[in-house]
């Protein structure tokens, strides 16, 4: 695995509502929801000018009322000074940083496919819409938000797998889904209501995703962690995970 097919399959797994492919990078929409869906990824390939690239960008987002924001990449060790150069001059122009992310992996090799737990423990599969608001619900998000959402993973036409884990009432009280696409199994939307941590939901809802994923003949699972959620990056490192490469955004103020 590459970041170049890492960040493939994410872009599959995880839709924008709207997204250009550039030569000089790949633009995406959706709506104001979720940064990684509002941003300019450049191209690591692309020896791009940066003036080009903040105009490009301006003139994309100011269209649809959103900050200008671009996604930088950093992991491959013959891009770095680029890289760097690059960040360097969003930051003279007046781009703020934000949202430092570890991308992780796994290799699957290790674990064995088995069928999900569902039905024990409280662990329940459900549709995509539903999941959306069990998402949203353990997230303290505003319902409104839902539609957005809706339609952007509507657009997912690999397999997928949401699961839920409820009370003994029915409340949702942790969440996550995985989609498998181009041999990697993306996991997505892991969240623990705030009252209902500390129990070891969010382990198993990843177990479970992990076995999924071998079942579908993942090679690898990856998933993304914005770098200062330390209870989020011990819990996968605990299941494997290592750091594959890192990414922040630059947004303009």
């Amino acid at each position: 695995m590459n970041i170049a097919e890492i960040e493939r399959a994410s872009r599959c797994s995880w839709p924008a509502l709207e997204e250009q492919e550039l030569p000089i990078g790949i633009l995406r929409y959706a709506a104001g929801v979720s940064r990684r869906s509002n941003s300019m990824t450049p191209r690591l390939d692309c020896r791009l000018c940066a003036a080009e690239l903040i105009d490009t960008t301006e003139s994309f987002f100011s269209k649809r009322r959103l900050p200008s924001t671009v996604r930088i990449l950093d992991g491959v060790i013959k891009e770095s000074q680029h890289v760097r150069l690059l960040d360097d001059q969003l930051a003279a122009s007046d781009y703020r940083l934000e949202a430092p992310t570890s991308v992780m992996t796994l290799p699957l090799s290790e674990i064995a496919p088995r069928q999900l737990t569902t039905g024990r423990r409280g662990l329940q599969e459900q549709n995509l819409q539903n999941w959306l608001g069990s998402w949203l619900s353990v997230k303290q998000q505003q319902a409104e938000l839902l539609p957005i959402h809706q339609a952007m993973l509507a657009k997912i036409s690999d397999p997928s797998c949401y699961l839920v884990h409820e009370s003994t009432h029915g409340s949702p009280l942790a969440t996550g889904m995985g989609v498998y696409a181009n041999g990697g199994l993306g996991i997505f939307g892991i969240a623990t209501h705030q009252l209902a941590r500390r129990r070891g939901l969010g382990a198993d809802l990843l177990a479970d995703l992990l076995h999924w994923g071998r079942t579908q003949g993942a090679r690898y699972a990856y998933l993304q962690v914005e770098s200062d959620n330390h209870a989020a990056v011990s819990l996968y490192r605990k299941h494997g995970f290592t750091e594959h490469y890192s990414y922040w955004y630059r947004v303009k103020h």
